[in-house]
């Protein structure tokens, strides 16, 4: 079994962890096992991570977040050429709700999302209990006219 570690040992752990040195190569320097190290990172709040496997996977998001605008916005380009020719009231309909979709997509992929299915006034529920109530009212009447 190992002997302890000294204060001094963990001092040079944080140290080379700090600096940016790998979990790996700390623990061969200071001839503790990985495990070890990782601990004493976490408990100083340095992230097992090293910065270049951090840095990959941060512009490999930012790559596919710039792929996804690109096409978003060939969507909404192809959509606004397509409706100057647009002379059918179905055609205009479909490239109107293409370039909705689009739009949509934009504003979910920059964060502006929009809280429309969200908000419900007293007035909207009251509107929407008074028909289903007027609804069941037509049933019942049909049911009795039937029996």
């Amino acid at each position: 079994m190992a002997p302890h570690l000294t204060d001094k040992e963990r001092e040079q752990i944080i140290a080379y962890l700090q600096d940016g040195k790998s979990q790996n190569w700390t623990a061969k320097k200071v001839k503790r096992s990985v495990d070890t190290v990782g601990k004493i990172g976490r408990a100083n709040g340095i992230e097992p991570l090293t910065r270049s496997t951090k840095k990959a996977v941060q512009v490999s998001a930012k790559v596919r977040e710039i792929n996804r605008m690109e096409i978003i916005g060939g969507i909404l380009t192809t959509g606004q050429s397509l409706l100057d020719g647009v002379a059918d009231a179905k055609d205009y309909k479909d490239v109107v709700t293409g370039l909705a979709i689009g739009i949509d997509k934009h504003r979910l992929e920059t964060g502006d999302v929009t809280d429309r299915t969200e908000r419900v006034d007293a007035e909207a529920r009251n509107r929407v209990r008074s028909k289903l109530d007027e609804l069941a009212q037509r049933r019942d009447d049909r049911d009795q006219r039937l029996a």
